[in-house]
């Protein structure tokens, strides 16, 4: 077992030592962060939709306890003062935070 062991991290050691050498760690942290981006995309994308649909339902249940039928005229104004709000408090946040 040590032996093992002992072979691995010399063939470790080896190949660590020419990827530094022949200038391959650049080009391949490079092509692996390339190669994610789709990914991160994706992740963000689905936060997003997460986040949008949480917040159409939290604003829902809120204009239906105000006593508003669902598909109202009372109702949908409802929903776009609220999404005003939420627009306004992020732009008041976005200009009180720091650079």
């Amino acid at each position: 077992m040590q032996q093992l062991w002992t072979v691995v991290s010399q063939g470790h050691n080896r190949l660590t030592k020419l990827m530094w050498c022949a200038g391959w760690t650049v080009p391949l942290v490079a092509l692996g962060l390339i190669i994610s981006i789709p990914f991160w995309r994706a992740v963000i994308a689905d936060v997003e939709l997460t986040v949008t649909q949480q917040v159409e339902y939290e604003d829902g249940n809120l204009c239906r306890k105000f006593g508003f039928a669902t598909g109202s005229e009372r109702f949908n104004g409802c929903m776009l003062d609220l999404l005003d709000l939420r627009r306004s408090h992020q732009r008041l946040v976005a200009a009180a935070s720091l650079p």
